[in-house]
């Protein structure tokens, strides 16, 4: 359940080469494909002639490798923990899969005011965007870390209600999202409780004239 960080020597020949080797290429790859949360550079940037071109080679290795992994899923069975798993917090991640599954959903938003379900959701490796919403500014830092995971420090709502009225007008706003989008919505009830009922459901992304506040990560 924890996050996996990739290091070392990853695109080690880019410390004085313009462009990586294919070896390298297939190891920054690879370590996507096997479900790592990031990968990170170290002497390539830190003494090499080129970090621009280092960091945005990785970049597009990471982007393009991510563009395949939906097609290389198979898309009619969840993730093998979700399967194996008895676990009450397995179930509702296992609840979220099939809902973005059959809905064909654009997101899945969640309130995680200490990132547990978002991590437990990102482990997973959801095809979708995950929203997660937190008061939080630890958690909200940590959670830049997770697969997958927007994190979005928020004033905390008063209502499941004005929580997903604050989502939609933050997606809204950013052009990630249009009204009559599906999402899948997940929270507790009260909001900073994450030991509480989860409540899963289905929404469609409203009117966001209401407006929306949002705090700095």
């Amino acid at each position: 359940g924890k996050p996996v960080v990739v290091a070392t020597q990853m695109l080690e020949s880019m410390i004085t080469a313009p462009s990586p080797t294919r070896a390298e290429t297939t190891d920054v790859a690879n370590a996507i494909l096997d479900g790592a949360d990031a990968v990170m550079l170290s002497g390539e940037t830190a003494v090499g002639k080129h970090p621009p071109l280092v960091v945005e080679q990785m970049r597009r290795i990471a982007l393009y490798t991510e563009e395949h992994l939906g097609s290389m899923d198979d898309a009619s069975s969840p993730p093998a923990r979700l399967r194996a798993s008895r676990d009450r917090s397995a179930a509702v991640a296992h609840g979220v899969w099939t809902m973005v599954r059959d809905m064909r959903a654009k997101f899945v938003i969640v309130w995680s005011e200490h990132g547990r379900m978002a991590r437990l959701l990102s482990q997973n490796h959801f095809s979708v965007p995950i929203i997660a919403a937190t008061t939080d500014l630890r958690a909200a830092r940590q959670m830049q870390l997770f697969c997958g995971v927007t994190p979005v420090r928020m004033v905390k709502p008063t209502s499941l209600a004005e929580f997903t009225k604050l989502v939609d007008g933050y997606l809204v706003h950013r052009g990630w999202a249009r009204a009559g989008d599906v999402c899948v919505l997940v929270a507790t009830w009260p909001l900073v409780d994450e030991h509480r009922n989860n409540h899963i459901a289905l929404h469609d992304i409203g009117d966001p004239a209401g407006g929306f506040a949002t705090l700095g990560i």
